[in-house]
């Protein structure tokens, strides 16, 4: 019995090439990150936690066997690809995960917020969307529009130029401004989603810890 706590890509892949060899007694899953197992004695093992430094590492998705979703664009299907382009966001909403894992994985000593390279990203999507005939991008990073004004807008500047497809991304409200909203929205961006999870603004600071204002919602 195994599992992977937290992100797995690389981890899963050497567990697995680690079952696949050898009788179960000569299996030994010692210092790969994130697995969690039980020996042929019965003793858990619980490796030490880590996280994928270098987003620009991870391998494209493979899709296929999977049907792409669909979503409408004013009234129109549209072939959906969900991808994330970082992972991270520095707020600490007591009702979302993120703090959580900021403490287990991170723990001061790793980068909380990791990046792919504009450019990488751009060639990533156009590829993946070229091979799955995708027409609408949905980003699922946890709070994109908090990355570095410069990386935005690098990132707006060759999706407009190599993909040029409509896409949907989620944000806080601290990072909407006239500015970020402009670049995304010129790049093709047709929705951002954000949520107040509460219309009272003191129970949102006291329980939820989001800081953000009334004003700052109505503005957005």
């Amino acid at each position: 019995d195994a599992i992977c706590v937290g992100e797995g890509e690389p981890m899963v892949g050497e567990f697995i090439n680690k079952f696949a060899s050898g009788s179960l007694e000569s299996r030994d899953f010692s210092g790969i990150s994130n697995i969690w197992y039980k020996n042929s004695s019965g003793e858990v093992i619980k490796n030490d936690l880590g996280a994928i430094a270098d987003m620009d590492s991870l391998i494209l998705p493979d899709f296929t066997g999977f049907s792409l979703s669909v979503k409408y664009v004013a009234g129109i299907p549209h072939r959906a690809m969900q991808t994330e382009l970082s992972r991270g966001c520095p707020l600490s909403c007591t009702y979302c995960s993120n703090d959580g894992i900021k403490k287990a994985f991170f723990a001061g000593k790793r980068p909380k917020i990791r990046r792919m390279t504009p450019e990488n990203a751009v060639n990533k999507i156009k590829i993946l969307a070229k091979k799955y005939n995708v027409q609408l991008i949905r980003f699922f990073d946890e709070n994109l529009l908090i990355s570095p004004l410069p990386w935005i807008t690098k990132l707006c500047e060759l999706y407009k130029k190599e993909i040029n497809l409509p896409f949907t991304l989620s944000a806080s409200v601290e990072t909407l401004n006239e500015t970020r909203i402009k670049l995304v929205k010129d790049s093709g961006c047709i929705n951002i989603n954000f949520g107040p999870e509460s219309g009272n603004w003191e129970y949102r600071k006291k329980f939820l810890k989001k800081k953000a204002s009334d004003k700052q919602y109505i503005d957005a």
